[in-house]
């Protein structure tokens, strides 16, 4: 027994265009609020195909004034406004006390690149002579003295005691001139001894003649000076010696000649002049004279 088999029924056949069109007939589900249609869209024919518009650029321009729900639907960040901040566009006044104190940054000066051009020449100006100042000079003399460490010895060294006649001698001129004044000055034994031994001079540059009388008893001893070419007598030396000592004596005078063969000769000059005359000629160097000591080899 033959079983029949019904054919199945195709479709009917429809054009590509309305298979298209049927495509926006289907609902979709939709969960974004861009994709739904608009409540204006409701009205009309949706057998004709239609293309969606999107309101992506409306959303944006609205959305600064849109609601916070509104913008959490569109995902986009809700910003609450602030009265405080003032908006950028008013300007800020220096002079209100909330706005703070703005400083200037200092400006740098941007370094000049150097030029070879030369620079144009300047008019020269005649400045007035400047006064000259005076200059204190100052002249400084400079003396050099040569003074020898050592000083040379007498020429002569009496090896014998010299006697009053050896050479012709006049005594003190009969004048009120002739002064005598104290004087205390030491002498070791072997001054003594040089002052007892006296100076004869045996060479024509020799200017003195020196002799001595005594030591007496009582150790008095005198010194005579006298020129060596006129024989005048110019000084004379009143000197104590320690008899029972050693030897050692003092002067306790001196007496000069204060006339005018000497120029009237006051104390201070005859002093100094014993003083040379025993240093040089003698050896022996007064401890309180005048003249300072010589030392001999």
């Amino acid at each position: 027994m033959a079983v029949r088999v019904d054919q199945p029924v195709s479709p009917p056949r429809v054009s590509l265009w309305r298979r298209l069109s049927k495509r926006d007939t289907i609902p979709k589900i939709i969960s974004s609020d861009l994709l739904r249609k608009s409540p204006t869209t409701e009205g009309m024919d949706t057998s004709k195909p239609t293309k969606l518009r999107r309101r992506e650029a409306r959303v944006y321009k609205d959305a600064p004034d849109a609601s916070p729900a509104r913008k959490a639907s569109l995902q986009l960040p809700i910003s609450t406004k602030t009265t405080s901040s003032p908006p950028l566009s008013s300007p800020i006044s220096p002079a209100s006390p909330s706005s703070p104190n703005i400083e200037k940054r200092p400006q740098i000066p941007t370094p000049q690149k150097p030029t070879t051009e030369p620079l144009p020449l300047q008019p020269e100006t005649k400045q007035p002579p400047k006064p000259q100042k005076k200059e204190k000079v100052s002249i400084l003399q400079v003396q050099r003295i040569h003074v020898p460490e050592a000083r040379m010895k007498p020429r002569v060294v009496s090896l014998h005691r010299v006697l009053p006649n050896e050479i012709p001698t006049s005594p003190f001129p009969d004048s009120l001139q002739v002064r005598t004044v104290s004087w205390n000055v030491f002498l070791r034994p072997e001054q003594v001894y040089n002052l007892v031994m006296g100076y004869s001079p045996d060479n024509t540059d020799d200017k003195w003649f020196v002799y001595s009388q005594g030591p007496d008893k009582t150790g008095k001893l005198k010194v005579h000076f006298h020129r060596r070419w006129t024989g005048m007598k110019i000084a004379e030396l009143f000197v104590v010696v320690d008899l029972k000592g050693e030897g050692a004596g003092t002067i306790v005078g001196v007496k000069w000649n204060g006339s005018a063969q000497t120029n009237l000769m006051d104390e201070d000059e005859a002093k100094y002049m014993v003083s040379t005359t025993c240093s040089w000629v003698l050896g022996v160097d007064l401890e309180n004279g005048l003249f300072p000591a010589m030392q001999f080899e």
